[in-house]
């Protein structure tokens, strides 16, 4: 399943103090993703998001896999689900892997995106360039190799 794939992926040992939970252990493991990559009092919305979200989501596919009155439509739905699960943590990992800041460290804008350095100064790698004072800051251009 793609849930368990993406926790496979995403997942690391390092997320946790307690026993590592079981790989097939999606909500364990989608609550402690969660809590690393949007840490902190001022990510409380987007980590209790990422939770709420993965959980209804795996709870939908279960029910689908056992479903004798499911239609076309309900899969459908557990497809489109799945998807937007996987695309909002993967977006929250990279973001917190990539060290994308809130805001400017020059004027303290929100107005920030990242683009390719070489459309910057023609060098490689990311940076996150303010729309509204033009500072760029690099980002981390290489994850670490995470341990499974």
């Amino acid at each position: 399943m793609a849930l368990l794939a993406m926790v496979g992926e995403l997942g690391d040992s390092a997320m946790t103090t307690a026993e590592v939970p079981q790989r097939d252990n999606f909500i364990m493991w989608t609550d402690l993703i969660a809590d690393a990559v949007a840490a902190g009092p001022s990510a409380d919305r987007v980590r209790g998001y990422l939770k709420a979200t993965a959980r209804e989501t795996w709870q939908l596919a279960n029910w689908l896999t056992h479903a004798k009155n499911a239609v076309p439509n309900d899969a459908r739905l557990v497809v489109d689900a799945t998807l937007n699960v996987i695309q909002l943590f993967t977006a929250a990992t990279l973001r917190h892997e990539l060290g994308i800041p809130d805001r400017c460290g020059a004027c303290g804008s929100y107005r920030l995106h990242e683009v390719n350095q070489r459309d910057v100064d023609g060098q490689d790698g990311l940076v996150v360039l303010c729309e509204k004072c033009g500072a760029t800051a690099e980002l981390r251009s290489e994850t670490a190799e995470r341990p499974n």
